[in-house]
This record gives structure tokens, C-alpha cells and sequence, in this order.
């Protein structure tokens, strides 16, 4: 089966984001199909045959971590014209 894994912004993190996507969508004339989703791919696409084991090593890894800092640097997009932020 395959899979992803990306953490997703929520809360005041993700209205910001979601507010500087607009302003460059209106800035540079983009049009997005879809809404827009703050996130950061950290795993794709990958597949495993035991899920268990992964959920399990997932939230063990991510239990003893502490809070991540990180500089979002500047943008970019895909071929298809959708919006992605680089850290």
C-alpha cells in the first residue's frame, strides 16, 4: 500500500500561510483549482507491508520529539501551476 507522510498547518500557522498564498496567487495571476492546503511532504511516496510497524515507529518518533523550528525561505510551484513553500 502506499503512502504519505506530511505535516499539515493548523491554527494562526496555517491562516498565515493560507493569507501569503493568496497574496502571491493575486500578485503573480494564479488560479488554483483546488483550495489550498498548508503542509510540508516530509515522506512520498513510499510503500511498506506492515503498517502497523509504520504507525507505530511514527508516533514513537514523533512523541519524543520537541517543537521543530524552521525559516521558510521562499516559493516555487509544480508543473501544474499549484503553489508550494520552500523551508
Amino acid at each position: 500500500m502506499g503512502y504519505l507522510i506530511e505535516f499539515r498547518f493548523q491554527g494562526r500557522q496555517g491562516k498565515g500561510i493560507k493569507k501569503e498564498i493568496a497574496s502571491i496567487n493575486r500578485k503573480f495571476k494564479i488560479s488554483l483549482r483546488n483550495r489550498a492546503v498548508p503542509h510540508i511532504s516530509i515522506v512520498a511516496p513510499f510503500n511498506t507491508r506492515n503498517q502497523k510497524r509504520l504507525v507505530n515507529d511514527f508516533k514513537k518518533i514523533c512523541e519524543n520529539q520537541g517543537r521543530i523550528k524552521f525559516k521558510l525561505k521562499g516559493y516555487d510551484s509544480f508543473k501544474h501551476a499549484e503553489l508550494f513553500i520552500l523551508t
